[in-house]
């Protein structure tokens, strides 16, 4: 996601929790960790699938995708 003035990008690895965001500046390259995004209970959850910043950096929103499953042990059988 870049910045609005185009300075710089907001960039993220796909699938890391708690997910790192860096702020990148893009004349210079120079990366700085701009925030740390973690849940609560990460249970199910493999990483961010997505991530947006306002122009003014103010304000962001992020998407992950949670996993659910349920095992059952069944004994006795015969």
């Amino acid at each position: 996601m870049m910045r609005g003035d185009g300075g710089a990008l907001y960039v993220f690895r796909l699938g890391e929790m708690p997910a790192r965001v860096f702020k990148v500046d893009i004349a210079t390259g120079k990366r700085e960790l701009w925030r740390e995004i973690g849940l609560q209970d990460p249970s199910g959850v493999a990483g961010l699938t997505g991530f947006l910043v306002t122009p003014d950096g103010g304000a962001y929103a992020y998407e992950y995708a949670q996993h659910f499953s349920e095992l059952y042990l069944v004994e006795g059988l015969k």
